[in-house]
């Protein structure tokens, strides 16, 4: 709900967006998703639906006729039991939660625990953990909203992400299956970017703005992005063993009132969402995120910040 982080000039301040009170979260966070747990399946399901063992299961449609961030009632509206401790690295929150066989039309009991660990150093990490009785598809990620200067808009941050290539996908945000080269699009964020300037370039500006599964190359812990904010000098660099991460550059923020009566318009705060490839179940050459009993889920990211 908060992330409060020292600017060159020692200002601590706050740089996710949230709400004040509890209600609010209830009342509108099952489509915004501040700094929320996605789950089961992060991203979207064409058609709300996937095949599994010659299975057709029906998913809860929340985003037209697909299936959105786990669905109606996703991770992100459920109350998980936590747990805190302190310990010599900095104070760390785990989380638990069980999604019952059908939960959101998805088969098998998932039994999910999330750690929260920040140390001294600024290192915000997540590790997440999960196991289920039946085959099931799973892909957990975080929705956090970063703006880097605590107010205004992210025109003026700096990013890269190391990737190549974007998922195709079609005008409900679906894949399509094709990998895109982004080298000379609008999409190229290979070398440091003011992210204005791909903002407000025509071909991005036409659908809002930056909402891209971007393609990391490598296994284990690797690089994702790297975002800052030259004039308060703050940065933030994505470290991640997924295969890609979701960037996104709040299209959909429409002047909801969040904390403190602040307004969040359109391109207030970036997400950045790593994960596996959105509607794998529905492309046989994507990386597989079904979860087989016996088998373990294991999940890293860490958001690390620091002040130039």
């Amino acid at each position: 709900t908060h992330l409060f982080v020292a600017g060159k000039d020692g200002q601590r301040d706050d740089v996710v967006w949230g709400f004040d009170k509890l209600e609010d979260y209830h009342q509108h966070n099952h489509s915004i998703y501040f700094g929320a747990t996605i789950g089961r399946v992060a991203n979207r399901m064409g058609g709300a639906q996937f095949t599994l063992d010659d299975t057709t299961y029906q998913l809860s449609q929340n985003d037209g006729a697909n299936h959105l961030h786990g669905g109606e009632v996703g991770f992100n509206r459920v109350v998980w039991q936590a747990h805190t401790q302190e310990t010599a690295g900095g104070p760390e929150v785990t989380l638990q939660h069980v999604s019952e066989a059908g939960d959101q039309g998805y088969p098998g009991q998932l039994e999910v625990s999330l750690r929260y660990s920040l140390n001294h150093d600024g290192h915000l990490r997540l590790d997440y953990h999960a196991l289920t009785d039946e085959p099931t598809p799973v892909n957990l990620t975080h929705h956090s909203y970063f703006n880097l200067a605590g107010s205004g808009t992210i025109d003026a941050h700096t990013m890269q992400v190391f990737a190549d290539h974007v998922l195709d996908v079609d005008v409900g945000l679906i894949p399509t299956g094709r990998l895109l080269d982004i080298t000379g699009s609008a999409l190229d964020l290979r070398t440091p970017s003011v992210l204005g300037k791909h903002l407000h370039h025509k071909d991005v500006a036409a659908v809002g703005g930056i909402d891209h599964c971007y393609v990391l190359a490598g296994d284990g812990l690797k690089r994702a992005a790297l975002v800052w904010h030259e004039a308060s000098g703050r940065r933030l660099e994505v470290v991640t063993d997924q295969p890609a991460i979701q960037v996104y550059t709040g299209n959909f923020l429409d002047g909801i009132t969040g904390k403190q009566g602040r307004t969040y318009n359109q391109h207030s705060a970036l997400c950045l969402e790593t994960q596996h490839y959105p509607d794998s179940p529905n492309h046989l050459y994507f990386p597989s995120i079904i979860l087989q009993p016996g088998a373990r889920y294991s999940h890293t990211t860490i958001y690390k910040f620091s002040t130039q």
